[in-house]
């Protein structure tokens, strides 16, 4: 993943950025949404959404934009990180083992937010109603489950 910063007095970073509509988004690891655009050889930068308002731990969540059905999304994924040659996840069962000195980042669960311009906010979504987000370090996209499956079968 590729952080970057634009206002050296700024505590945070930025760590997703997307075309979207024509305008660069790019959201940092608060939730602070912006918009970039250059005019005559500068950067203007435009606030579109203020940071999220939940608890903050830096090293233990990432941020993704995605377009889903022409809606900006922002994914908060929650982590937890690991340390040790090997830990075991008492959630799933699962051992993972690790190099040593490493720490290692494993996703816990992701909450989901679309872009309300109107309000300058995210707004939570529980239902991606047929929507698949497919999240990478290199890539984030939204596809619709009716593409691929056939509803009427309710295939897995």
């Amino acid at each position: 993943m590729c952080r970057w910063i634009l206002d050296e007095n700024r505590d945070s970073f930025y760590e997703d950025i997307l075309d979207f509509n024509g305008k660069v988004y790019a959201v940092d690891d608060r939730g602070r949404c912006i918009t970039l655009e250059t005019l005559d050889l500068s950067l203007n930068v435009t606030e579109v959404a203020s940071p999220l308002n939940v608890e903050y731990k830096r090293s233990f969540r990432k941020k993704y934009l995605v377009e889903s059905s022409g809606e900006l999304l922002l994914l908060d994924q929650y982590l937890n990180a690991y340390s040790n040659e090997i830990d075991h996840d008492t959630v799933s069962g699962v051992v993972y083992a690790r190099k040593e000195g490493a720490v290692f980042e494993v996703p816990v669960y992701f909450v989901v937010y679309k872009l309300d311009t109107s309000e300058g906010k995210w707004v939570c979504i529980e239902d991606l109603q047929d929507r698949v987000i497919l999240v990478s370090p290199d890539c984030n996209c939204s596809i619709s489950v009716n593409d691929f499956f056939d509803r009427q079968r309710r295939d897995i």
